[in-house]
């Protein structure tokens, strides 16, 4: 800890502003959002005091980040055209503070000098976010534990009632997450972790595991069965000697989906729940549950994108058009409720039309490209939990996905890329 806040208070002034609140959003944001938004227009602020733009401009391309960045960038322009569109102004505006994360993560961390954002102090930052997720994830199970002992309610360890502090869509992504991150770092740096560090590593992937299983997220859970698949084609194909670590792995996993979701370990099972409102959706296709209300928002806001082509309605009267829609078409399940489209693929084109839906695919599909050409399996298991998640829930529409995202995805593409072997190593030394 000493050392790191030697390295915080001492050399670049600026960038030790930036990066003591960039440790801070790391730690804050699995947690609560509340602290984001000001994290964020301080690093802002530190960007602007600093006013050596021309200097920056040489650090994004010793980055080699010129493309990237105005890939990273360009999903702030959604408020802007947003905005034009949209005859509720006063709506059209909240979503400039929501998108404010995608200015401010590659304005911000793409601008400094890898000297000093090197990646060694790029993974202390994942470091603190693991360690937030885990920490969350353990008050949570322990809230539960003492409702369950105090009430008898065993209904505290699922879904809504299990994660309090935040929906458990966006606490289960953040879990799987974190799972795939800690198989990294135990994988890539085994040789340097003590036993101790392993054990604790191997404690923490159990507390998520759970936890995600418990929070019956089923985009959470689909997304994790196919990341675990990945990583076992992955040990299989690219790591030597790891076959029984991969087959005991995948095997754990299957066994554990199997004893959960055929049996009845859970009292609440809701895929199996999705499964039977997608089979009786004909006969029933105005129905209450969760699964059924999605397929509703689909429908509807598919009819609304094909009467608004090319543009789409603008960010502020969505959600108004939705619901005018609902009650022209009488779909009973959505009237009296205020939804997005519960996709943000659609989301976006129900607000910005065909150019703002090229903007979003072009920034979700190029982590999937530049993690597959630089064989960064960490990078790639981020990129199926982005595009997935999205399919789902129009998470750009929060400030929790926002944040998440555009962090996350800076982070790990300036992890891919190949850094200059002398900066890094130089770097070591004086960290050392």
């Amino acid at each position: 800890m000493m050392k790191i806040l030697q390295d915080i208070f001492t050399k670049n002034g600026h960038f030790n502003v930036f990066y003591a609140l960039l440790l801070l959003a790391a730690v804050t944001l699995p947690m609560t959002t509340f602290l984001m938004l000001p994290i964020a227009i301080l690093m802002l602020l530190n960007v602007v005091v600093e006013w050596n733009w021309r200097q920056k401009w040489q650090n994004i391309r010793q980055h080699k980040a010129v493309p990237s960045f105005f890939i990273f960038l360009s999903l702030y322009l959604i408020p802007f055209l947003g905005l034009i569109l949209s005859f509720n102004k006063g709506r059209a505006m909240s979503c400039f503070d929501c998108y404010l994360w995608f200015l401010v993560a590659p304005v911000c961390c793409l601008t400094y000098d890898p000297e000093f954002f090197t990646n060694r102090r790029i993974r202390i930052v994942l470091k603190y976010f693991a360690f937030s997720t885990i920490l969350h994830a353990c008050i949570l199970l322990g809230t539960a534990t003492y409702r369950l002992l105090k009430t008898g309610d065993s209904s505290a360890f699922y879904y809504m009632k299990l994660s309090f502090l935040r929906h458990p869509s966006y606490v289960a992504m953040y879990s799987t997450f974190t799972f795939f991150l800690l198989l990294y770092f135990i994988h890539h740096y085994k040789k340097i972790l003590s036993p101790p560090s392993v054990i604790a590593i191997i404690l923490s992937l159990i507390i998520l595991l759970t936890l995600i299983v418990l929070l019956q997220s089923k985009a959470g859970l689909i997304v994790f069965a196919i990341l675990t698949v990945m990583w076992f084609v992955y040990f299989i194909c690219h790591v030597r000697y790891k076959l029984a670590w991969g087959a005991l792995f995948l095997a754990l996993t299957v066994g554990l989906g199997i004893l959960v979701f055929r049996t009845d370990v859970l009292p609440v099972n809701r895929l199996q729940e999705t499964i039977t409102q997608v089979q009786h959706h004909k006969e029933k296709p105005y129905g209450h549950g969760s699964s059924e209300i999605r397929l509703t928002v689909w429908k509807s806001t598919l009819e609304i994108i094909r009467k608004n082509l090319p543009w789409g309605v603008g960010t502020g009267d969505a959600t108004d058009e939705l619901c005018l829609n609902a009650i022209h078409k009488n779909y009973t399940n959505l009237i009296g409720h205020h939804f997005n489209a519960h996709n943000q693929y659609l989301q976006t084109l129900l607000t910005v039309g065909i150019p703002g839906l090229i903007i979003l695919l072009t920034y979700c599909f190029y982590p999937l490209y530049f993690s597959i050409r630089k064989k960064d399996m960490l990078y790639l298991s981020f990129a199926v939990i982005l595009i997935f998640n999205l399919l789902v829930e129009s998470m750009f529409e929060i400030r929790a996905g926002v944040q998440f995202f555009s962090i996350i995805n800076v982070l790990l593409w300036l992890l891919s890329v190949k850094k200059n072997p002398q900066i890094e190593r130089n770097s070591s030394i004086q960290n050392n």
